[in-house]
């Protein structure tokens, strides 16, 4: 079976390592059966999945009404931040559900990344704004950040990052960047006051012997 350890389902990405979604606002976690639907959407994805299927999964050998199950999918609709049945977990009438396939897409353990602290910018696309602008995998809650501050872009050997023209600057290892800059693993990143460290991508095995400057 395919590895889901991390995958993007609409605006948030699926943690199965730590049994959470990862939205524009920080972690949002999952009951114990709201992890176990989306695991199993995601392992089929994106093949329909008939009640029947879900409910003998979900509720081995327990009569269940399909109230538990409608009651999760809105659940889980509201905490991927979908608006009705327009969204990555479609209804299928008369049949049952499945998840949109939305391609490829990094997982976050082997993607590029900005690191603060605890908290992580993953590149799992081919090109994120980062910036104040909400609801997006770039977002940076903070006043020194303008709404679409710079651009960081991954062509699968190489990130690069650009300035948008923000009011407080985007600066690589310490000097402001006036064009775009590809980036080393390890690479001091300061956007507007907020300051990141660059992860590069590791191949199996390989350790980080560089540190942050």
């Amino acid at each position: 079976m395919a590895d889901h350890s991390s995958q993007r389902i609409g605006g948030v990405l699926f943690d199965a390592m730590r049994r959470r979604l990862a939205g524009p606002r920080g972690p949002v976690p999952l009951s114990p059966k709201e992890f176990e639907f989306l695991s199993l959407l995601l392992a089929h994805r994106p093949r329909v999945l008939s009640k029947e299927e879900i409910q003998d999964a979900l509720w081995p050998d327990t009569l269940v009404t399909e109230t538990s199950l409608s009651t999760l999918v809105n659940e889980l609709r509201r905490k991927v931040g979908q608006r009705g049945r327009d969204g990555p977990i479609r209804t299928v009438h008369g049949v049952g559900y499945a998840l949109e396939d939305e391609g490829a897409v990094l997982p976050v353990r082997d993607a590029p990344r900005l690191v603060r602290g605890t908290t992580e910018i993953p590149l799992t696309e081919a090109a994120i704004v980062l910036g104040r602008e909400p609801g997006t995998p770039g977002t940076i809650e903070d006043p020194s950040v303008s709404r679409r501050h710079a651009r960081l872009t991954w062509d699968g050997a190489h990130a690069t990052l650009a300035d948008l023209g923000s009011k407080n600057g985007t600066f690589v290892r310490g000097s402001r960047v006036a064009e775009p800059v590809v980036l080393e693993d390890g690479d001091d990143v300061r956007l507007g006051l907020v300051l990141f460290v660059f992860r590069a991508p590791r191949a199996s095995g390989e350790s980080t012997t560089k540190t942050a400057r």
